[in-house]
């Protein structure tokens, strides 16, 4: 799914998941009404149900976009509060000897050119980028060998070492969040769900008017549309509804990325 999202606009892929969907609701109620399947005392027995089952895949699919849009706010924060360590981390090495500072802002370069660069393109596939790992790795040792030589540089050293290492922490939820899915078996349920509810749309009435036939159309497009969105929002670093790096080319880390 991925190499669809990243290979295919996403808006074309939405006129193809609805466009398809309504298509086969129709072909489907046409096929039922023309065989007459379905009689009408059936078709009104089966309203229950279909309020029922209609309801209950409501709930859950709402449920189910509700948090997959959470997921996303959760990847933006992770992305957000990482460059706002690194930016403070800029800030409080500054006070160290210059050799070391020189050596310092160099890794950081290098990892935040990684990180743009490398990481946000091996994570559209769902993977880790072993660049940018060996960029922060580099970064960390080069913070291990820094010796302050006042008082008031390891103060600020130890503030960048906490800021560092909450960038890490920062990484670590960022690659959580891209390679966090929906489990196989709830998206069964919602793609299986939307495929019942519509069987029961399509079966209830299927002897009525033209009303029935649009409600039908309606119905599939919004139920369509909807496991659209829980597809895209399922992959918050992938297709081109993604996460943007911008946070690491923003303020005090601008000057790092030319």
């Amino acid at each position: 799914m991925r190499w669809v999202l990243n290979h295919v606009a996403t808006g074309l892929i939405g006129v193809i998941v609805v466009g398809g969907m309504v298509l086969a609701a129709l072909f489907g109620l046409h096929f039922v009404r023309k065989r007459s399947l379905i009689s009408d005392d059936e078709s009104t027995s089966l309203g229950g149900t279909l309020e029922v089952v209609g309801a209950i895949y409501g709930i859950v699919l709402a449920f189910v976009i509700v948090l997959m849009w959470q997921g996303l706010d959760t990847a933006r924060d992770a992305v957000s509060d990482e460059a706002s360590a690194l930016a403070q981390f800029s800030i409080d090495v500054r006070v160290l000897p210059p050799a070391e500072r020189a050596r310092i802002e160099t890794g950081l370069s290098d990892y935040l050119h990684a990180v743009v660069d490398d990481d946000w393109h091996h994570m559209r596939e769902g993977n880790e980028s072993p660049r940018a790992h060996r960029a922060l790795d580099g970064l960390l040792t080069t913070m291990e060998g820094v010796v302050p030589e006042t008082e008031v540089q390891k103060t600020w050293y130890d503030e960048a070492i906490s800021k560092l290492n909450e960038a890490v922490s920062h990484r670590r939820k960022r690659l959580e969040t891209m390679s966090n899915e929906l489990p196989s078996p709830l998206r069964a349920l919602l793609f299986g769900g939307g495929l019942i509810t519509l069987a029961f749309v399509v079966i209830h009435g299927a002897r009525r008017s033209p009303t029935h036939t649009f409600v039908v159309a309606a119905l599939s497009a919004l139920v369509a549309y909807n496991l659209y969105l829980v597809v895209i929002l399922d992959y918050p670093f992938s297709g081109s509804v993604r996460v943007s790096p911008e946070p690491f080319r923003q303020g005090e880390l601008a000057r790092y990325a030319g």
